[in-house]
């Protein structure tokens, strides 16, 4: 990741999904991470930085940025 690209939070996350119209599921695919450990770390249940890194990336090619 470099210095410029933004690392969103898990409720940020949440509804940056549901905007783009992308499940936790279909997210976690995308990433080629288990939905089981998407769910956690979005609900804050776990702690994964290398997690929010990928899903920040998704959403930001998925608008556009």
């Amino acid at each position: 990741m470099n210095s410029t690209e933004l690392i969103l939070s898990p409720s940020d996350i949440k509804i940056e999904l549901a905007k783009i119209g992308l499940t936790q599921d279909r997210a976690a695919r995308l990433i080629h991470k288990s939905p089981a450990m998407v769910s956690m770390v979005l609900a804050g249940k776990a702690i994964s930085e290398p997690v929010l890194q990928r899903l920040s990336r998704l959403i930001a090619k998925r608008r556009g940025r």
